[in-house]
């Protein structure tokens, strides 16, 4: 079997615009998630998405975090003694904070706005590549890290099913404070 983080990252120093491409997808494409609770905040009927998108990447970073701090998975620069195209802790890698939260608002955006979740997991899958191919997560650690975030995010859409009349009278309490999140749903 052919070991992904190996032949991902062993990529990398070939190409001067390959190496910044991916060091720019690695620490800043994440931001797309935002992109999309932004989105979902501004748009009608919205409200329920943006809600259990927004938890969900707060629940899916936390559990990540605890798994890693009971789990240590060293960091490929770490386990094979390179330096990494960009700065980063020498924490425990698995599993990836940033495929939890893309994978958390991926999976609550599923079920209300397919076209944006599949959005969000074509960004995900080049923030997986960059974050193996600068050489700080395991392959493990990015699949993890997504398939942990797409649980969350379906997960607590569920779960907001019970608060959706609340939700309805936040957004027309927000309405007469001029900052409406939509119709709720």
């Amino acid at each position: 079997m052919v070991d992904l983080s190996n032949a991902i990252h062993g990529l990398a120093g070939h190409s001067a615009l390959a190496d910044e491409l991916a060091r720019i997808a690695a620490d800043y494409l994440v931001l797309f998630g935002a992109f999309v609770l932004a989105w979902l905040y501004l748009r009608p009927q919205s409200l329920r998405t943006f809600i259990a998108a927004g938890l969900a990447a707060v629940v899916a970073v936390g559990i990540a975090g605890l798994i890693g701090l009971v789990y240590y998975v060293p960091r490929p620069f770490v386990a094979e003694n390179f330096v990494p195209l960009i700065k980063h802790a020498s924490d425990s890698s698995f599993p990836s904070d940033h495929l939890a939260a893309l994978g958390a608002v991926c999976g609550a955006a599923w079920l209300t706005v397919r076209r944006l979740s599949i959005a969000t997991a074509v960004v995900a899958v080049v923030v997986a590549f960059a974050r193996v191919y600068v050489g700080v997560h395991w392959f493990a650690d990015v699949a993890a890290g997504f398939g942990l975030g797409v649980v969350a995010g379906v997960a607590i859409w569920y779960a907001t099913a019970a608060a959706d009349p609340l939700v309805t009278q936040l957004d027309r309490l927000l309405k007469r404070w001029r900052m409406p999140l939509g119709t709720g749903t």
